[in-house]
């Protein structure tokens, strides 16, 4: 046989290398790791999105609702401001309006804006600010009881009354916390005669007080021609102004307004004033 025909005999396979079973081992051992491992990432992830994540996302859910609530109030609360902003402008507008107002034929405004200016007193004479007007007070009861223009500022601090056109309130005082009263005489009969009793501010946790009264428009013969009443106030929020109205309702006019007031309850002395307070009173006169 010549040297090529042993050349191209087939050569037997060249069979791998056995494994020898220290590799085998460490082949499992890598694969056992590698499971460990995974279980280990997975649990892990688990605990951790339980014990950070979610509750994360929980506060930043409920953050975002808290932050719309609290965007919600504020567009709620900027409305409400230029609703209040709105209605204090159209209040002023009204106020300015009302001090501008001519006044009618046969209309007579008192509301003791010129005590502002001319006085420095907190409790000061009326005489002065009535006479102009034709109106004197008579028969004071109790006596030794005064009928004042009182300042609001000697008034609880100006924390009790809400002034409007004046600083100053007609009012009776030293009334020895007995039922009292006074009486307006007109030098000039009228048809008419308004008078508003001022708001009142309830502002500590006592709240605020005003006394019982009535007031009576009567003829020359001393006969009651109408009449306006308001119970004892005690009350813990503010209580609004109010405007009455005493009429003639015949050929008689009015010639005198007889105010009763009693700040007693259950017989005690309750209410922070003596008497009615009066801010501002318009006659028409008869034949004007």
């Amino acid at each position: 046989m010549s040297l090529t025909d042993n050349a191209r005999s087939p050569q037997p396979p060249v069979k791998p290398p056995e494994k020898l079973p220290t590799d085998r081992l460490r082949e499992n051992w890598l694969v056992a790791v590698l499971l460990v491992c995974a279980a280990v990432a997975g649990t892990t992830w688990k605990v951790c999105h339980e014990l950070f994540v979610r509750p994360r996302d929980e506060k930043i859910a409920s953050f975002e609702k808290e932050r719309a609530e609290v965007e919600k109030k504020l567009v709620t609360s900027q409305q409400q401001v230029r609703e209040l902003n709105t209605d204090k402008q159209n209040l002023e507008q009204q106020i300015s309006d009302f001090k501008a107002k001519k006044p009618l034929p046969g209309e007579v405004v008192v509301d003791f804006h010129e005590a502002n200016a001319t006085s420095a007193g907190l409790i000061i004479a009326p005489a002065p600010y009535l006479h102009p007007f034709g109106i004197s007070v008579k028969e004071l009861k109790p006596e030794g009881s005064e009928v004042v223009l009182h300042n609001n500022r000697a008034l609880y601090e100006g924390k009790g009354v809400k002034p409007t056109t004046s600083q100053y309130f007609l009012t009776q005082t030293k009334t020895k916390n007995i039922p009292a009263s006074f009486k307006l005489v007109f030098a000039e009969p009228c048809d008419s005669m308004t008078f508003t009793r001022p708001e009142l501010y309830a502002n500590d946790r006592n709240g605020v007080t005003h006394p019982a009264w009535s007031a009576h428009a009567l003829d020359d013969g001393g006969e009651e021609l109408s009449s306006h009443s308001e119970g004892i106030i005690r009350s813990f929020t503010n209580v609004l102004a109010q405007t009455y109205t005493l009429i003639a309702p015949g050929l008689k006019p009015i010639v005198a307004v007889r105010f009763d007031s009693d700040g007693r309850l259950d017989g005690r002395p309750f209410a922070a004033f003596d008497a009615i307070l009066i801010e501002r009173m318009t006659l028409f006169r008869r034949g004007k």
